[in-house]
């Protein structure tokens, strides 16, 4: 499943057969929701399928306050399903200047026992 970016929500693709999530842009939609309904809906349809590793790639540029309240409602739903057998792996890439990025994923990683990987992206 692939959802083609826009100049203000991040592109989504979904390995549904490999069971990974790539999240990947600039997300500034004040309806956040709208876009990040199909990456929910899809959480909630492996939630009857095998326990197989799930991996979350968050690659953000930069996301507004809407934005964070959906990806801490995926981490919690992350993080519930974890809780239930599921095994899941978050990667959260960030630009090797962006602080604010980085101390937002540990952020999050601080709010669920969902282990963050933390990608340094080099700026050259």
């Amino acid at each position: 499943m692939h959802i083609e970016g826009t100049k203000d929500t991040p592109e989504v693709l979904i390995d549904e057969l490999g069971l990974n999530v790539k999240i990947q842009g600039s997300s500034f939609s004040e309806r956040a929701v709208n876009h990040y309904y199909v990456v929910m809906d899809w959480l909630k349809s492996i939630e009857n399928s095998s326990k197989r590793a799930v991996v979350f790639h968050f690659d953000f540029n930069y996301i507004n306050s809407s934005t964070k309240k959906m990806v801490f409602a995926m981490l919690n739903m992350i993080n519930n399903m974890q809780q239930e057998g599921y095994v899941f792996k978050i990667i959260w890439e960030y630009e090797d200047y962006d602080e604010d990025m980085l101390g937002l994923g540990e952020d999050f990683e601080a709010m669920v026992s969902v282990p963050f990987e933390f990608k340094e992206k080099s700026s050259s």
